[in-house]
């Protein structure tokens, strides 16, 4: 049997895993190399090479670091100026969501936006009970069109520094200005966030639609376990760390990933996070 056709059944058989859920999908993906390896496809190095990505290792710290946040009384106060400023509205709570994603997204990336802003949207939805294929989906949706060059911040401007150097290695007698891609993309971005704000949510979820949300009730007694001065280096760790990420990668001077793992390496001695909430993020 030949490599093509052995690929071809690997990958269907792992497309029917990860629709079907037999496996955890973490274990089904992990199952991809085995399979390679074992059938020859590719050698231990090439069908493992994955794992050493940048990206990969980024996602890592950064799903980590996202436990720091959770552990602070930042999460149920943004959570509450979601509720206070949506009044009960579905809408409104959607857009509120969905502005801050769109917001962090475009200061580190999408992936890191919206990892950060997990805890937030899970207890969002917990309080709302607003489908959670709708609030998740629709704010990833928004994070993605968002992150890239709507805004000259963040990740847009080192995409702006990576055009410009591929049109000089092309000798290209005209460069990009810093407004020519942010002029084309945010009337774009806002008529795509308007479009699943109003329309596209409701295909996100089979659940019934509904415009008023019940709201669940909310302890106003505790916001954190943390002792008051731990609660507030906890959200300066934070956003130091996020602020950092930003300047690296707008540098280049340290790759971005490095800035998460020391941020809950401090976290971890400090006693703000334990590794087995560490470990269950990553998961």
């Amino acid at each position: 049997m030949s490599s093509a056709i052995i690929t071809a059944i690997i990958i269907l058989v792992m497309c029917v895993m990860f629709f079907t859920e037999v496996l955890p999908l973490w274990m089904t993906a992990l199952l991809v190399p085995v399979a390679l390896q074992v059938t020859g496809i590719l050698d231990a190095g090439t069908a493992w090479s994955g794992l050493q990505n940048s990206i990969v290792i980024a996602y890592i710290g950064i799903f980590m670091m996202s436990v720091i946040l959770q552990r602070t009384s930042l999460v149920p106060r943004m959570r509450r100026m979601a509720m206070r400023i949506g009044r009960g509205h579905k809408l409104r709570v959607l857009a509120v969501c969905m502005f801050m994603s769109f917001l962090i997204s475009a200061f580190l990336s999408p992936t890191a936006g919206i990892a950060l802003m997990g805890p937030i949207l899970i207890g969002v939805y917990r309080d709302t009970k607003i489908p959670r294929n709708q609030l998740l989906k629709s704010c990833t949706d928004i994070a993605f069109m968002g992150g890239f060059c709507v805004l000259p911040i963040g990740d847009s401007l080192v995409q702006y520094v990576q055009f410009n150097s591929y049109l000089e290695m092309a000798n290209a007698a005209e460069h990009m200005n810093m407004v020519d891609m942010f002029v084309m993309k945010v009337p774009i971005f806002i008529v795509g966030f308007l479009f699943i704000l109003f329309i596209g949510h409701r295909f996100y979820s089979t659940a019934d639609y509904q415009d008023t949300i019940e709201v669940a009730k909310m302890d106003d007694s505790v916001l954190t376990d943390l002792s008051p001065a731990k609660d507030r280096f906890a959200i300066i760790l934070f956003f130091a760390s996020v602020v950092a990420m930003v300047v690296v990668n707008a540098t280049d001077v340290w790759p971005m990933y490095v800035i998460p793992y020391i941020s809950v390496a401090i976290a971890l001695l400090t006693g703000i996070v334990q590794a087995p909430a560490c470990l269950k993020a990553i998961n």
